[in-house]
């Protein structure tokens, strides 16, 4: 009965980590696909670069964060754009994505790039997420 306690957890924290729409969240990364509703999933296809002032450290350029989204419908790309993430861009990448995420009610407040920078320490490619909010 345990075990199937454990495995029950474990499947419903994957499903339930794949699309956090209802709680105002999808996360996006580059190892799988996320759902982001009427039929379309998105991941990261490319990690370009990551100029943001890391922590620790004073810099004249707040910096930014370039990386190319893939957009899928079933196993059928639909489109690959280069997303610059910084403060100047949140409304082009806004419209962009609402292209494809489609929320009644609900509209995008930020998208953020996620873990942050810290002076010294290297981040893998992996470890990128892009998360995008809703209200």
């Amino acid at each position: 009965m345990k075990v199937l306690i454990i495995i029950l957890s474990v499947f419903l924290t994957q499903c339930s980590s794949k699309n956090n729409i209802s709680q105002g969240e999808l996360l996006l990364n580059s190892t799988s696909k996320t759902n982001v509703g009427s039929g379309y999933e998105m991941k990261i296809s490319k990690f370009v670069s990551d100029s943001r002032c890391p922590e620790g450290v004073n810099c004249i350029w707040i910096g930014q964060v370039e990386m190319k989204i893939a957009v899928y419908k079933g196993e059928t790309l639909v489109e690959e754009k280069l997303i610059i993430v910084t403060s100047n861009t949140f409304e082009e990448n806004r419209t962009w994505f609402s292209k494809y995420i489609k929320l009644p009610d609900m509209s995008i407040t930020s998208i953020v790039i996620t873990p942050n920078r810290v002076k010294d320490i290297e981040i893998k490619e992996d470890e990128y997420k892009l998360g995008i909010y809703f209200e």
